[in-house]
């Protein structure tokens, strides 16, 4: 499911770090994005399932019942119908245009002014240093691209054939692979203006 759910995210801004990054520093809209990317979505949802169907052939063919083990939690029906009103009300407005952190604030401070649950029960599900991860990652990847990176080192990024989208593509796949998606992305975002 998780490769599943990685798949289905590269359609919309919001999906992952590094279309939000990308959105921000591209200004592209909301529609515009998902028009574009959904296509490669789908693309992977299904090479994901034909994938698992061939390497997992012998699982598929058992014919045991099994019987998985759900533990039911508390619902607490007015929060999950407040949650489906809220997360339908984002998705108009993030396709309507609504500017994406500005929708998101909004739609959050709504759940949090309306809440039934404790604060610190909310607090004690975030991942504080999966953020203070990010936000290291963005100090680190501007200070090298003020040390390290002079005009002439971004204008040799047409010399190597980067203003091609296709090449582009393959650097983009192989630098996400060598040092994740989102420092890859802020890495390259120096370079890419002087493509175009």
């Amino acid at each position: 499911t998780a490769t599943a759910s990685n798949c289905g995210s590269v359609a919309t801004i919001t999906g992952n770090p590094q279309n939000m990054v990308i959105g921000a520093l591209s200004g592209i809209s909301y529609p515009a994005f998902s028009a574009a990317l959904a296509p490669v979505a789908l693309f992977g949802l299904v090479a994901v399932v034909v994938i698992i169907r061939i390497v997992y052939r012998a699982e598929f063919a058992r014919t045991v019942q099994l019987t998985p083990e759900v533990s039911r939690g508390r619902m607490h029906k007015g929060q999950v119908l407040k949650a489906v009103v809220v997360c339908i009300g984002l998705a108009i407005a993030f396709f309507a245009g609504v500017p994406v952190a500005k929708a998101a604030l909004i739609g959050g401070a709504i759940l949090l002014l309306t809440r039934a649950i404790k604060p610190e029960r909310i607090y004690r599900e975030i991942d504080g240093p999966l953020l203070f991860m990010f936000a290291g990652l963005f100090v680190v990847v501007a200070g090298a691209e003020k040390t390290l990176l002079s005009p002439d080192m971004i204008a040799s990024a047409k010399n190597l054939g980067l203003d091609d989208v296709w090449r582009l593509s393959g650097f983009t796949a192989v630098l996400s692979n060598i040092m994740s998606n989102v420092p890859a992305v802020l890495a390259l975002r120096p370079f890419i203006p002087g493509l175009e």
